[in-house]
């Protein structure tokens, strides 16, 4: 016989509450990017006067809860050019030498074909920002990065459907460069799918890089 049978798992308690209810905020966090434009974060817990103790926030639901974020924005005095529109980082071929992201950035699932051919002999500085929604096609956002450094950045779920044409050639492909050559340095750069990446090569060889 099934013992388990006609026994009911044990409810869990009704909590105990007596108010009056108010809500407490942590302090603010630290600015969650290193620069340009951000946001600080608390948690709110809602906390009963009667009983002095943290209650579920369920009772404090006929309150307004104070804001969870807060903006904040840090200077970077190296920067030469901040961008902050998908239009803007499309044009950074033509931007200063040292080029930092001011904010998040959505593409929207556009097509990228290169936001330069080559990027050479610059710094770009994502603060910790994310580029998200590329649909990837190519040989990734740059197709050379030479003499140059790349640093804290995400490629924040993209499409990634690579496929090459040719049967003739060799199929190379990357989601941040195709190559990087001169010194570059590559650093804190983070690619986060959520979808599996089709990457389908009819040439004789096909080399995938991954990030580069």
């Amino acid at each position: 016989a099934d013992l388990d049978q006609g026994i009911n798992p044990p409810s869990e308690p009704e909590e105990v509450v007596q108010g009056p209810f108010e809500w407490k905020s942590s302090t603010f966090g630290r600015c969650d990017v290193l620069c340009g434009d951000g946001l600080r974060r608390r948690v709110n817990t809602c906390f009963d006067n009667g009983l002095n103790k943290t209650v579920s926030n369920s009772n404090c639901s006929d309150q307004p809860e104070p804001s969870k974020t807060m903006a904040c924005s840090i200077p970077n005095p190296s920067c030469t050019d901040w961008v902050s529109t998908k239009a803007e980082l499309k044009n950074i071929g033509n931007l200063g030498d040292y080029v930092c992201l001011q904010k998040h950035i959505d593409f929207e699932r556009e097509d990228v074909q290169y936001l330069s051919q080559r990027f050479s002999n610059r710094t770009l500085n994502g603060c910790g920002h994310r580029i998200s929604g590329l649909s990837f096609k190519n040989e990734g956002l740059f197709k050379n990065i030479a003499h140059s450094e790349i640093s804290n950045l995400i490629l924040y779920h993209p499409s990634i459907q690579a496929k090459d044409e040719d049967s003739q050639t060799a199929f190379r492909f990357g989601t941040l460069a195709d190559v990087a050559s001169g010194n570059s340095n590559v650093h804190n750069v983070e690619l986060v799918l959520n979808e599996p990446a089709s990457i389908e090569g009819a040439g004789p060889a096909t080399y995938c890089g991954g990030l580069i």
